[in-house]
């Protein structure tokens, strides 16, 4: 019951990350005249920041780590593995396969989402088994 728990709260986490992240993405590339992959960066930088409060306050009890910062650089690093998987995915859409940017985005966010998700509850968020003496992470 827990795993259908944590993803019911991180779809809607996720949109409303998402759409900052859009949103950012759209305004700069329109207004700022920002090329789509620099823009989709920014917003996913957004997104990463509204996705680390909302997860730590409400989504996950169960913590790894001791200290919020190194909680939040892994939670970041992972988070950089999605923007370049972000990136591809876009660029594959735009570049490659003649899609507007916000179609990539929209595959983007799919695959993204379901990557951040599963490695940051696994590195961070799920308890820690012990087999004989020994914490075993993950």
């Amino acid at each position: 019951m827990g795993d259908l728990r944590d993803l019911s709260l991180a779809l809607p986490t996720a949109a409303v990350a998402l759409a900052a992240d859009t949103a950012v993405l759209d305004g700069l590339v329109r207004f700022a005249g920002l090329h789509y992959e620099l823009a989709a960066a920014a917003g996913f930088v957004t997104g990463l920041c509204i996705t680390y409060l909302i997860t730590v306050t409400v989504i996950f009890p169960n913590r790894r780590e001791k200290s919020a910062d190194q909680e939040f650089v892994i939670f970041a690093l992972v988070g950089c593995a999605g923007l370049v998987l972000n990136a591809a995915v876009i660029w594959l859409v735009v570049a490659r396969l003649g899609g507007h940017y916000l179609l990539g985005k929209a595959c983007a966010a799919a695959t993204s989402f379901s990557f951040n998700f599963f490695v940051r509850r696994r590195l961070l968020f799920s308890p820690a088994a012990v087999v004989a003496g020994r914490t075993i992470h993950g």
